[in-house]
């Protein structure tokens, strides 16, 4: 099973320009993805200094479409 976390993330500088950044694993349970997402999420951050992460979810891969 793949499950995506997917972080809503904004500019720091002007917080309506925002965009969904997705994180992709294979072999994961949903409970997993929900227990490890916020260090996961903090170190996929700490390479985006001028943004913020406004809020997270963890769904099933492929189920959404991308924009």
């Amino acid at each position: 099973m793949f499950v995506e976390l997917v972080l809503h993330i904004c500019l720091l500088d002007d917080a309506r320009k925002c965009r969904d950044e997705s994180l992709t694993f294979a072999d994961v349970s949903m409970i997993t993805c929900m227990l490890t997402a916020q260090p996961v999420a903090a170190q996929h951050m700490e390479r985006r200094p001028r943004w913020y992460l406004s809020k997270w979810s963890c769904r099933p891969a492929g189920l959404h479409a991308k924009a």
